[in-house]
């Protein structure tokens, strides 16, 4: 199963003045935490040992470990049993991730694409993955396996192009995440879910399950 994929990224409101591996900054970042955490799959420890050691002396970034070892891509296979149950519930479930990776890092930048691929931005968004970690293994199993509704989305202001503000969201529509640009959020759960399943079907996606 593929979390994400900088491909994915690669379309749409992605500033066309910045380098495609921007796409996979975010992606990245995580597995650089799932590595210096231990939660990396067998397969890595297999068939990525010196890469693997690299990243922990900091010689490469999670983002050149995920272009270099990963083709660019984040799978299940990558995770140990418990990276998988984190990755569900906080990367790919929950979903709090992209909108702590926002926060942390690209308030006051024109996009998330922008955030720069350093180890210092790394350890400031660590520590909060860190917490959230800590939280996880703290709730009860039911709570941590707890999914959002399919159509759940994060927002941010984008500026875009233009240089006017406008509200970006991102739906989350297995496998990956259909952007949008609207002039109003609904408010309420039920109109929120609305809007993005007429979203999904006009951009001719697949039915959500």
């Amino acid at each position: 199963m593929a979390y994400d994929r900088y491909d994915w990224h690669c379309e749409g409101d992605f500033p066309a003045d910045l380098p495609e591996e921007n796409a996979g900054t975010h992606i990245g970042m995580f597995l650089a935490w799932v590595i210096l955490r231990g939660l990396e799959g067998e397969f890595h420890q297999r068939e990525s040992a010196e890469a693997l050691e690299q990243l922990r002396k900091r010689e490469i970034t999670g983002r050149d470990f995920l272009f270099n070892m990963c083709d660019g891509k984040f799978w299940d296979e990558d995770l140990s049993e418990e990276g998988n149950a984190f990755a569900k519930f906080y990367y790919d479930g929950k979903g709090t991730y992209f909108e702590d990776f926002e926060s942390v890092l690209s308030a006051d930048l024109p996009s998330t694409y922008h955030v720069e691929d350093t180890w210092e931005n790394f350890g400031r968004l660590c520590d909060v993955i860190d917490e959230r970690y800590e939280e996880w293994k703290k709730m009860p199993p039911e709570s941590a396996a707890k999914k959002k509704p399919w159509w759940q989305f994060w927002k941010r202001v984008d500026r875009g192009g233009s240089g006017a503000p406008r509200t970006m969201l991102m739906i989350r529509r297995k496998p990956h995440y259909v952007r949008c640009v609207v002039d109003k959020l609904s408010t309420t759960p039920e109109k929120q879910g609305a809007c993005a399943q007429r979203f999904v079907i006009v951009r001719g996606a697949p039915d959500p399950p």
